[in-house]
């Protein structure tokens, strides 16, 4: 196990989803592991998300991930207040560090308000930001634009052409196909993890799905025959 562990650290500098999966021994919900591959990839990724959904714990992982696989690195941890990353953002990265393997957990200190690598406290370091009365471009930052907004503007500009009518009329039946996975099939929440998990599962819904249509396909039986 301890070979394991060490042998993805040292393959784990290009691959965060490597290290979250084999070095902390987490278990990504699909998105986060698409965005683990998406930041493993690119110098810039751009995530939309919505509350509860694993953004901080996503965060930690790769918090821990830059700092155990760079050398001269700082990152700053931006929130909107103090309470938000001392109460949310600090607890989680000490809770995921606590999860490191004893050798990995002695090269990091998590502290109040730095976390900082051992060996080089000044040179690699993670640190609180906000912004502040007195520090307001604490938090001013440029936010890249999108790789996929051209193809979103195309599709802004189809708007109220026939197609674009013929194609909101279409989709009524492919959301009544997601709308009957979720109330008669129950697959409210996907259970099963990792990379291909939510595929594997989604596609057993939609087998089961098709095998009633196809029930209701089959023709009755002919009337049975009265005896003279």
């Amino acid at each position: 196990m301890g070979a394991l562990w060490q042998t993805s650290w040292l393959r784990s500098r290009d691959d965060p989803l490597l290290f979250a999966a084999d070095v902390l021994n987490a278990t990504p919900e699909p998105w986060q592991a698409e965005a683990l591959q998406a930041v493993g990839r690119h110098d810039r990724v751009s995530i939309r998300s919505g509350h509860g959904v694993g953004k901080t714990t996503l965060e930690a992982w790769l918090i821990l991930w830059f700092l155990l696989t760079r050398q001269n690195c700082k990152i700053p941890v931006a929130a909107n207040s103090q309470d938000q990353l001392r109460d949310t953002i600090w607890p989680e990265i000490g809770k995921w560090h606590r999860q490191l393997p004893d050798a990995l957990k002695a090269m990091i200190d998590v502290q109040a308000e730095r976390i900082v690598v051992v060996h080089d406290p000044e040179g690699a370091f993670a640190v609180r930001r906000t912004a502040s009365k007195d520090n307001p471009e604490a938090l001013q930052r440029k936010i890249p634009r999108d790789i996929d907004e051209e193809a979103r503007d195309f599709v802004r500009s189809l708007a109220g052409t026939p197609a674009f009518e013929q194609s909101r009329h279409e989709r009524k039946r492919i959301e009544m196909l997601f709308a009957h996975l979720k109330r008669i099939l129950k697959l409210g929440r996907l259970r099963l993890r990792g990379p291909r998990g939510a595929q594997d599962e989604f596609l057993l819904a939609a087998t089961a799905q098709n095998l009633r249509k196809l029930a209701k396909l089959r023709p009755d039986p002919p009337p049975a025959l009265q005896p003279a």
